[in-house]
């Protein structure tokens, strides 16, 4: 599968969020190459994204990521003042409330709204995704259609499959990926969605069509804190707005619940 290159402008890609120009060393129209996270794959021509993560915080890292050749820099805007060094900044800085939440929305118009033009097929509960994902995708492919994965086993298309870190991957990732199964030819693209990607926003932006829901059984309490909150988490998925099915597992009990929200305007089976 060919790699596909990207750009955008970086004060038009700004307007996908809110985002407000701290600094501007540099003058005229910025051409963004990449969206990049780690500072460490930065390469000329990047916008680095700064933000604070599970282990680390990115905005320690600004100085170096503008050193390996960021044009600009996208910034936390929680807590700047711990790191004032940033306004010392040679490339334009530009401050934005809940990054996080954000990152799919500035990834999906980076990479051309991707998902849009692809049928997209969210998978989420405790136990049963990863089996669910391979039996629908294959469906799929066995009819001829050109069908990915993106879940536990891997992503990729149904034969090509590419160790994931992760069941579901970060905002950035997950969009890039989709756009480049959208520019091989994929007309399918089938996903584990865990409860995790869902309370993180890493798919947000994703223009799910169809969204299924296997069970909930005690499991991943040491994130969500109890059981209400990880039913929550993985209700979200059947709120996505231009969502048009659902199929859900009536004999589960959340199920049940999710069966019966009058919120939820996709047809139900």
């Amino acid at each position: 599968m060919s790699k596909v290159t990207y750009q955008a402008d970086v004060p038009t890609l700004m307007t996908v969020c809110d985002a407000k120009q701290l600094n501007n060393g540099i003058l005229g129209t910025l051409v963004c190459n990449n969206l990049v996270e780690d500072s460490r794959q930065v390469q000329a021509g990047d916008l680095f994204i700064a933000r604070p993560g599970l282990e680390s915080d990115g905005r320690r890292y600004i100085h170096q990521a503008v050193q390996k050749g960021a044009i600009a820099v996208l910034v936390e805007a929680h807590d700047i003042d711990q790191f004032a060094q940033a306004t010392n900044c040679t490339v334009p800085l530009y401050s934005v409330e809940n990054l996080a939440s954000q990152l799919g929305n500035i990834a999906n118009y980076f990479y051309n709204s991707p998902s849009h033009e692809l049928t997209v097929i969210g998978i989420t509960g405790t136990n049963g995704k990863t089996t669910c994902c391979q039996m629908i995708a294959r469906s799929l492919a066995a009819m001829g259609h050109k069908v990915a994965l993106m879940g536990t086993l891997g992503n990729g298309f149904v034969e090509d499959l590419v160790d994931s870190p992760n069941t579901t991957l970060d905002a950035l990732s997950m969009h890039r990926l989709l756009a480049e199964y959208r520019d091989a030819g994929a007309k399918y693209v089938c996903m584990e969605v865990s409860s995790h990607a869902l309370a993180q926003g890493r798919v947000n932006s994703v223009n799910f069509d169809v969204a299924v829901f296997t069970n909930l059984s005690r499991d991943h309490l040491d994130y969500h804190g109890d059981m209400d909150s990880y039913a929550e988490a993985k209700k979200c998925l059947f709120k996505y707005p231009d969502l048009k099915s659902v199929v859900i597992n009536s004999d589960d009990r959340v199920g049940n619940e999710i069966l019966n929200d009058t919120e939820i305007q996709a047809d139900k089976y």
